[in-house]
């Protein structure tokens, strides 16, 4: 028997589905594991007007915001037109790919305005680093995405 193209027009189509059908299984499998970049992500959708209003009030103050390595330590750098007394804040390491790896500190600047965070706390990969503080009664954010390694 040989193959004709009759042959070939029933076995290209089911070639198709076979293929098909299974990139679909797979994409689908019980080991891909896909998350959510936080639990509570269309609530904080919602509330994104009022983030853009604090990246204002820190771009007000003139904000310059750093984040360099110094060895067993990132060091974290805010400095902007307030004093080191009224701030009070936080800083969120926020890793997209795995929520586990999350942690956030409250902000302690030195006296040159900066804040020593240990190496060890992250593992290599992309974080976002979220810092949220407040100067008065403004309330002020801005975010980096950083790649330890």
């Amino acid at each position: 028997m040989r193959f004709t193209w009759g042959h070939a027009a029933i076995a290209i189509p089911a070639t198709i589905v076979v293929v098909f059908t299974t990139v679909l299984i797979m994409s689908m499998a019980e080991d891909r594991k896909t998350e959510l970049v936080t639990d509570d992500y269309y609530a904080k959708e919602i509330q994104f007007q009022d983030q853009l209003d604090r990246v204002k009030n820190a771009l007000a103050f003139e904000t310059d915001f750093t984040w360099e390595n110094e060895g067993s330590y990132w060091v974290l750098g805010l400095t902007g037109n307030y004093d080191i007394e009224e701030i009070e804040g936080s800083l969120t390491l926020f890793r997209p790919s795995d929520s586990k790896l999350d942690f956030e500190i409250p902000m302690q600047l030195d006296s040159n305005y900066q804040q020593r965070v240990p190496a060890a706390l992250m593992v290599n990969g992309k974080y976002q680093l979220q810092v949220l503080w407040k100067v008065g009664d403004k309330e002020c954010y801005l975010e980096k995405n950083i790649f330890i390694q």
